[in-house]
């Protein structure tokens, strides 16, 4: 009995008589586990994706939304929506803009919703993967969950959004009522980004001029160094009188700075401006900032006050 088994343990291990087995070479072994790990990667990419889009079906941008958005983990416990983490960026005149930010291994997601009290008026999403051959399958995954829209593609991955025109447009009345109107401009090719980037309510933007341990510039700092090297003033105004409330601190922050350096015949700053660059100061919003490793948040009051007490001399 004991020599049968040995016998079916020898065919099992090493195939049928007359046959030979041998292990794959190195190439063949890691091109088989480097599949497996991009199929295991993407198949985590597709399940973050659907969950995603699961907050936002385009169909159903409905009050009850905001509320079943997912909650920082100490908030929300043994839910499947600690897989986000959320914060809240004040825009002002009765809008918010709440950001989720997702990950897997190799990929990570960032939505932002931009509400006007308790109405969502627009989404946007941001899909980074790390793998280039991923973007096929993303975007079939995009559509069958339920959005037709564009899907366009940027160094940030693949984005998308969806708005709500009439209650977007009564966000943009609220803040041009009080800041004053936009004025039309030309804007070059070269300069669309930033000023698409800093005038954007989708924008998570921060004000300083370092962050982390590497001293990378926040997210709005390149951005706004580009239109003053263009010397474009009238896209930095713009800037000022848009939805993002960094994007206006860093506008007014360009502007001042600007006129102090300028000949008295030759200023910048004109009363409009002047008015509108008063009414951020003493808004009272909370800015992100960035300095360095610290993080935390100021507020256009304290970071102009010295520009701005200068200017009026």
């Amino acid at each position: 009995m004991m020599l049968s088994l040995s016998i079916l343990f020898c065919l099992f291990a090493w195939g049928e008589p007359g046959q030979t087995t041998s292990a794959p070479s190195p190439e063949v072994a890691e091109a088989r586990l480097q599949q497996r790990m991009d199929e295991k990667e993407l198949n985590e990419e597709l399940a973050l994706l659907k969950q995603t889009m699961s907050l936002l079906p385009p169909a159903k941008l409905t009050n009850d939304l905001i509320r079943r958005l997912p909650y920082p983990s100490r908030e929300v416990q043994n839910d499947t929506r600690q897989a986000f983490q959320r914060s809240t960026l004040d825009l002002a005149y009765g809008a918010s803009n709440i950001l989720l930010d997702g990950w897997t291994s190799s990929s990570k997601v960032k939505v932002s919703v931009v509400c006007l009290a308790t109405d969502i008026i627009a989404y946007k999403i941001t899909f980074h993967s790390a793998w280039i051959t991923h973007q096929s399958a993303l975007r079939k995954s995009i559509a069958e969950n339920g959005f037709s829209g564009t899907v366009t593609e940027s160094q940030r991955g693949l984005e998308w959004q969806h708005e709500q025109p009439a209650r977007m447009e009564r966000l943009n009345q609220r803040i041009a009522n009080d800041l004053g109107s936009l004025q039309k401009c030309n804007i070059p090719a070269e300069l669309a980004e930033a000023y698409s980037l800093l005038s954007s309510a989708y924008a998570d933007l921060h004000f300083g001029t370092s962050c982390g341990y590497g001293g990378k510039p926040p997210a709005g700092h390149d951005e706004i160094q580009n239109l003053i090297r263009a010397g474009r003033w009238d896209l930095i105004k713009n800037v000022l009188r848009g939805p993002n409330p960094v994007g206006r601190l860093y506008a007014a922050e360009a502007l001042l700075r600007a006129d102090l350096k300028a000949d008295k015949d030759k200023k910048i700053i004109d009363p409009d401006d002047r008015q509108t660059i008063d009414t951020i100061r003493y808004a009272g919003i909370r800015i992100p900032r960035c300095s360095g490793c610290f993080g935390g948040e100021t507020n256009a009051a304290q970071e102009l006050h010295y520009l701005s007490d200068e200017a009026q001399k």
